[in-house]
């Protein structure tokens, strides 16, 4: 179950990020892409 709770955390995580704070910030907008990308490795290794 522990694969799961990080991707639940994660997803958590990623849900919680504004759009608008990526407007402009280019650090910001890659640490959005980086935590989709971590997101999505997690949901693979869920499965």
């Amino acid at each position: 179950m522990q694969k799961i709770d990080n991707f639940l955390n994660c997803l958590n995580v990623l849900e919680t990020t504004k759009r608008s704070d990526a407007d402009g910030w280019e650090i910001v907008r890659m640490g959005i892409i980086g935590q989709f990308n971590l997101t999505f490795e997690l949901a693979w290794k869920a499965l």
